[in-house]
C-alpha cells in the first residue's frame, strides 16, 4: 500500500427515516458513519467504453472494527455515490476496494 494515494477525503453515511418533534416522519435523515482517506482509481479504456453509468472505485485501509455496510452511500466531492460492490482484504489487512455508481 502507498499511502501517499489515499489523497481524497470521502464520507461513508447512511440514509434513515426520521421524524420532527411532534412525531410526524419527515424524509431521510443523513447520519454520517464513517470519513476516511482513500485513493480514487482511473478507468480503464475498456471500462471507460463499455459502461453506460460512471462507476468509481475507491481505495481505502481496511478496517477491522466496523465494516462497510452495502446499504450505506459515498459522498466525494459533492458527488453522490450507490455501493455496489466491496472487496476486504481479510487476508492481508491492506485496502479494501469499494465500487461505488454516480447517482448525483
Amino acid at each position: 500500500m502507498i499511502i501517499s494515494r489515499l489523497n481524497n477525503r470521502i464520507t461513508f453515511f447512511s440514509l434513515a427515516p426520521g421524524v420532527n418533534d411532534d412525531g410526524v416522519p419527515i424524509g431521510d435523515i443523513r447520519t454520517d458513519e464513517y470519513s476516511c482517506w482513500a485513493e480514487i482509481a482511473k478507468s480503464t479504456n475498456k471500462e471507460f467504453k463499455e459502461v453506460t453509468k460512471e462507476t468509481t472505485d475507491f481505495y481505502i485501509r481496511y478496517r477491522r472494527n466496523k465494516l462497510i455496510d452495502q446499504t450505506w452511500k459515498i459522498d466525494f466531492d459533492g458527488r453522490i455515490y450507490d455501493i455496489v460492490q466491496i472487496e476486504e482484504d481479510f487476508l492481508n489487512h491492506d485496502l479494501t476496494k469499494v465500487k461505488g455508481v454516480l447517482i448525483k
